[in-house]
């Protein structure tokens, strides 16, 4: 009893000083909102890219298997104020903030499947994904950020949906920040980056590669090529992500 007492005292007083603010437009957080407020939830600028027929499956397409499904929750842009949630997350030491943004993109994606069960849509769903791989950081960027937003974001969509995250993809060097750079810059810069251990556990499983913001698709496809020649069979391959940078 006591306890609980100190602990809600230990809140007012955080409350007073040093209030929880919207990541987005800075207001104040009121009770049963975290990291984004209500209205900002609401207008997010959302893609609406949930499925296998997205302008993200062109990145997939090369894969060894079939495109999978994909799906981005908000569009990119550098200037918005949504972009702190990706920005935020990273930079700002908040890992419980990617993880919470995927327990939000998760939560619509089995709202949208909802809806297209309803009314007898055959795209394939969110459901059949069954491993997420985390776009993986080489160890000393993760030990000078103490974590991988990309496994964070993957966690919170599991804490939702319940889909196990791996760690087969790996990363054999640290290469340079990718932010800004050029189409063919960033795939030079990643170029047999990654790698694929115990490859025969991706064997029959429809995948899908978590990453935080998909720009040119140059991460994920060097990914995709890492687990093609791997040796893995994989029943489709498929991308989800927080932001997209559309044309």
């Amino acid at each position: 009893m006591f306890r609980a007492i100190l602990h809600n005292i230990r809140h007012i007083v955080l409350d007073f000083v040093a209030p929880e603010l919207c990541c987005v437009c800075r207001g104040r957080l009121v009770a049963g909102e975290r990291f984004v407020c209500t209205r900002c939830l609401m207008e997010l600028p959302r893609t609406g890219y949930y499925g296998a027929a997205t302008p993200m499956s062109a990145v997939v397409a090369n894969g060894i298997a079939p495109p999978g499904f994909t799906a981005a929750w908000f569009f990119y842009n550098h200037s918005s104020p949504y972009a702190d949630i990706v920005r935020r997350a990273k930079f700002d030491d908040r890992p419980s903030l990617a993880r919470y943004a995927g327990v939000l993109m998760a939560r619509e994606l089995i709202a949208h499947e909802q809806s297209l069960v309803a009314a007898g849509s055959r795209q394939m769903p969110f459901s059949a994904v069954e491993l997420l791989l985390p776009v993986p950081m080489h160890w000393s960027r993760r030990l000078h950020r103490g974590f991988n937003q990309s496994v964070e974001i993957a966690r919170g969509i599991a804490d939702v949906a319940g889909i196990p995250v791996g760690d087969n993809l790996v990363a054999l060097k640290r290469h340079p920040k990718q932010s800004r750079r050029r189409a063919d810059k960033r795939r030079k810069n990643l170029v047999d980056n990654f790698a694929v251990a115990d490859s025969h556990e991706l064997d029959g499983k429809h995948i899908a590669i978590v990453d935080d913001v998909v720009t040119t698709g140059a991460t994920v496809a060097e990914c995709i090529r890492a687990i093609s020649v791997s040796g893995a069979r994989p029943a489709s391959i498929g991308i989800i992500a927080l932001g997209y940078v559309g044309d």
